[in-house]
């Protein structure tokens, strides 16, 4: 599973890194492309992140998931403000501090592993690691990762609304306000301070 995952995330990141240019043109500022680079990054960490949550759910254990987004968050958040107050004070463009702001998910997915690893380090010291499953054919590979891809992708599709919601709004808003005749500097201010809320409700959501 976390080798079907590894492939997936980075088949999800090369993507994204080498079409940014055109994803941002098809969202309407082709500045946009450095953004989408940056964010790619945390597609890399996913597969270590679902991993190892899934591990310590499926032993029942909460608590490793439960502090890991928690600490996660708060640290993505921490640096969304950190870096917004930044840029105000450097006198950065807004893709400057767009780019601090993303970079405040790479390090709190990091920070996240971190977190992880502690309790499994924990368990490994207990003589309770992470035993490897083993396979006696082919075609069971095969239904696991049928089952896996399924359940995946309506697991994702369920929990991940808020995500879908700001995903469509990417696409969308900004260009409907440049439309609608709202000069582009104000259309891009106001579609950063709208994009911003969606972490911040994501940390109460968590708690």
């Amino acid at each position: 599973v976390f080798r079907m995952l590894r492939i997936v995330s980075i088949a999800i990141f090369v993507f994204l890194f080498l079409f940014a240019d055109i994803i941002a043109m098809m969202m309407g500022d082709v500045a946009l492309s450095e953004l989408i680079r940056v964010i790619s990054f945390v597609f890399l960490l996913m597969p270590y992140l679902a991993f190892m949550r899934g591990f310590f759910q499926s032993t029942g254990e909460m608590i490793p998931t439960a502090i890991s987004q928690t600490i996660e968050q708060i640290i993505r958040v921490v640096i969304i403000l950190l870096g917004a107050g930044l840029a105000l004070n450097m006198g950065l463009d807004l893709y400057d501090a767009g780019a601090m702001a993303m970079s405040g998910a790479i390090f709190g997915g990091v920070s996240g592993i971190f977190v992880l690893r502690h309790f499994y380090n924990k368990r490994l010291a207990s003589g309770q690691g992470l035993q490897p499953a083993v396979f006696t054919e082919k075609q069971e590979k095969v239904g696991i990762g049928r089952d896996f891809l399924r359940q995946s992708m309506a697991i994702c599709v369920v929990s991940s609304m808020l995500i879908l919601f700001q995903l469509v709004d990417s696409f969308q808003v900004y260009r409907l306000m440049s439309d609608s005749g709202i000069p582009d500097f104000i259309a891009k201010s106001l579609k950063g301070i709208y994009d911003r809320g969606q972490p911040i409700l994501q940390l109460g959501l968590v708690l």
